[in-house]
């Protein structure tokens, strides 16, 4: 097994780490696996970087994958793309994905259009869960940031795009405000001190802006 797919993908190491990670690896025919994806997304080096980067994607009906996320996005050079650049992409439920960030989209203004833009721009956004966005916003609020004006509209969007970092307090699941509902007075979450940090840097630029135009 080991051998046959070495001859395929190259890295001895990672073939090893694919099947421990994925044990169904063992059990393809890759040269058929690799033949195939190829056929739909057009870069060999791609296709096997993202079979090794996330072993579940040799497994997958990459016609039918790229057809339902085209009926959703609308850009089959897009999908594609936004598929290698993040192969667990390829994974998602993406009529539940644009549901729910559609309704957070829409609690703060943001068009379906636009959340659809933003997940092929970024497609490791789509792998977020509901929750967790929702306590971005809930960040976002105890910072002010919901008001409709610019320059707030353009620190949502960066809380939105940063939910890499945690928007629950440490050592829980849990928003800042629930938490303080249950009593929990912990640490800010990573979230909220990156977004402080953020409004700091703005709010130095604009009066340094203040200075230069007197």
């Amino acid at each position: 097994v080991v051998r046959e797919a070495v001859g395929i993908y190259g890295s001895k190491a990672n073939v090893k780490k694919a099947v421990l990670a994925h044990p169904q690896f063992a059990n393809y025919d890759h040269a058929r696996v690799v033949r195939e994806a190829v056929g739909i997304y057009g870069s060999k080096a791609n296709v096997k970087k993202a079979i090794l980067s996330f072993p579940p994607f040799a497994g997958y009906d990459h016609a039918r994958v790229v057809r339902e996320a085209v009926g959703i996005y609308g850009s089959e050079a897009g999908v594609k793309k936004a598929i290698l650049s993040f192969p667990q992409f390829a994974g998602l439920d993406h009529a539940r994905v644009v549901r729910q960030l559609s309704r957070v989209g829409g609690l703060v203004g943001v068009s379906r259009e636009t959340v659809l833009r933003r997940l092929l721009r970024n497609p490791r956004l789509a792998s977020y869960s509901y929750k967790r966005y929702l306590a971005a916003l809930r960040a976002g609020r105890k910072l002010g940031l919901l008001e409709r004006n610019r320059a707030n509209a353009k620190l949502l969007a960066y809380a939105l795009k940063n939910c890499t970092h945690s928007p629950y307090v440490p050592g829980t699941r849990l928003s800042i405000d629930y938490a303080k509902r249950k009593g929990i007075n912990g640490e800010p979450p990573p979230l909220m001190t990156r977004l402080r940090r953020k409004m700091a840097r703005i709010g130095k630029r604009r009066k340094t802006a203040a200075k230069r135009g007197k």
